[in-house]
C-alpha cells in the first residue's frame, strides 16, 4: 500500500487564490483489487486553463484535477499490463487505483519525450499542427519530424519542468503573469 501525496483544493479563493487555499495532503492508496490498476503518476499538467475550476468545479479537500501522465505500478486488470504509460484525468496525487475506466494507453515513441504527449492528447496547437485535424499516421510523421530535423529552436521555451516541491511556488508565478507556456508537474 504506497503512501500518495496529493495537492486539494482546501477553500475556494477571493481574488488571486494563494497558499492558503491549498493543502499537500499525504494518504495511503490501496493496492489495486481485481480489475483494477494501480498508477504512479509521472507528470502533471499544470496550466492557467484550470484557474475557473477554483471557483466552480473542483471538490474542495479534494485532489485538483487535472491531465497526468503515469505509469501502472500494479495490474489486476486483463487490459493494462505492469509498466503501461496512461494518460488520465486523475490530476494532482502521486497514485492512485482504478478500474481502467478514464485511462488512455500510450504506446510511447522512444524518440520523443513522454512531456510531449500531453500537447498530442489534448489537442494543443504547437508549431501549427492540430492534433485533432490530422489521420494518426500522418500527425505521427509530423510530430516525429518535429522531435528530429523540424524541432523549432523555442521549442524548449513552451513548457517547463519542475518538481512537485515546486508547484506552490509556480502557481503563484502562474497567477502573476510570469509563466509563458505549459508548466508540467515530474511527481517521482
Amino acid at each position: 500500500m504506497p503512501k500518495s501525496r496529493e495537492v486539494h483544493l482546501t477553500s475556494r479563493p477571493s481574488g488571486m487564490p494563494t497558499d492558503a487555499n491549498f493543502a499537500l495532503v499525504e494518504r495511503d492508496v490501496p493496492d489495486a483489487a481485481d480489475g483494477e490498476v494501480l498508477v504512479q503518476n509521472l507528470y502533471m499538467s499544470v496550466d492557467p486553463a484550470m484557474r475557473p475550476r477554483l471557483t466552480a468545479g473542483q471538490a474542495l479537500d479534494e485532489p485538483m484535477m487535472g491531465g497526468a501522465l503515469g505509469r501502472v505500478v500494479q495490474s489486476r486488470s486483463s487490459a493494462f499490463h505492469m509498466g503501461d504509460l496512461v494518460s488520465n484525468r486523475m490530476g494532482f496525487r502521486e497514485f492512485f487505483t482504478s478500474d481502467g475506466k478514464g485511462l488512455t494507453k500510450l504506446t510511447p515513441d522512444p524518440d520523443l519525450p513522454l512531456t510531449v504527449h500531453p500537447f498530442i492528447l489534448r489537442g494543443v496547437i504547437l508549431a501549427g499542427i492540430s492534433s485533432q485535424n490530422l489521420p494518426a499516421g500522418r500527425r505521427n510523421d509530423i510530430w516525429q519530424k518535429l522531435a528530429g530535423e523540424w524541432k523549432p529552436q523555442q521549442l524548449d521555451d513552451v513548457a517547463t519542468e519542475i518538481g512537485l516541491e515546486q508547484a506552490e511556488e509556480y502557481v503563484q508565478k502562474i497567477l502573476k503573469g510570469e509563466v509563458v507556456g505549459r508548466t508540467i508537474v515530474r511527481v517521482s
